[in-house]
């Protein structure tokens, strides 16, 4: 029954249907995956810690536990933790290249949060590597081109190459946005952020925060406000957003 409605839509219900699943029987492993899906989607990374690490300790050769664990942890800001539950992952995913990209995707934000930027930009080739028409993977690697400032007109060039795969996909038209953004080209940076908005991007914390930042710059500082809120609601912990609704505004 959680099945039904998970692939109808309605995913709240499901989750209902099944914890209660787990309640009767917890060693169906489909079920905790299930689960750590819906969470991860909703940005619940509390309780995504929490059911992750149940299903490591169920499960510990299934490598989507680890990813999700790793998901939180990255989220919470416990990137060591991050990097060695995507290393454990990485192991196991020899027949599985997609999950090992996106593992070292994640890897290679787990190292940008840790500041070893060299060990960051290595993990994010290495996915290219693996796939390099992959569009999370492009889109993640420019917004940490971008971010650190490290190489823009590469941060350009893969933003561009993640919004030719797909003309309507937020995460890549955020990362071309920043891309504006860090040259301080605030009209060009909010039309793309404005379309990242617009393809349902707001449910991202991370785009939502980037939007702000666009609107406070081009003196729009209540509408920069509220978007800067929504991203704290939507589970971001980022130290620099609560300064930002702290003191009003980046200084």
């Amino acid at each position: 029954y959680g099945d039904v409605l998970f692939y109808t839509g309605d995913k709240k219900m499901a989750l209902e249907k099944y914890q209660k699943s787990l309640s009767l029987n917890k060693n169906i492993y489909s079920v905790w995956e299930q689960v750590m899906d819906i969470y991860a989607g909703d940005n619940n990374m509390k309780s995504l810690a929490k059911v992750s690490e149940e299903a490591m300790d169920l499960f510990p050769n299934r490598a989507k536990a680890y990813y999700f664990y790793g998901l939180a942890s990255n989220a919470n800001g416990n990137y060591m933790d991050a990097i060695n539950a995507f290393q454990q992952a990485t192991i196991m995913t020899s027949k599985m290249p997609q999950l090992k990209a996106e593992l070292l995707r994640r890897t290679g934000e787990s190292w940008t949060g840790l500041k070893k930027l060299d060990k960051a930009e290595k993990a994010y080739n290495d996915a290219l590597a693996i796939n390099p028409k992959d569009i999370n993977i492009l889109s993640s690697y420019s917004l940490f081109l971008s971010d650190t400032e490290k190489d823009l007109q590469k941060a350009k060039t893969i933003a561009e190459s993640a919004n030719q795969l797909s003309a309507n996909y937020p995460p890549a038209q955020d990362a071309m946005g920043w891309y504006f953004y860090k040259k301080k080209k605030y009209k060009d940076a909010q039309k793309w952020l404005s379309k990242a908005i617009n393809n349902g991007g707001d449910s991202s914390p991370i785009i939502a925060e980037h939007y702000g930042d666009v609107l406070f710059q081009l003196n729009q500082p209540d509408e920069a406000m509220r978007y800067w809120k929504k991203a704290l609601e939507q589970g971001s912990n980022s130290e620099m957003l609560k300064k930002k609704i702290a003191e009003k505004g980046i200084q």
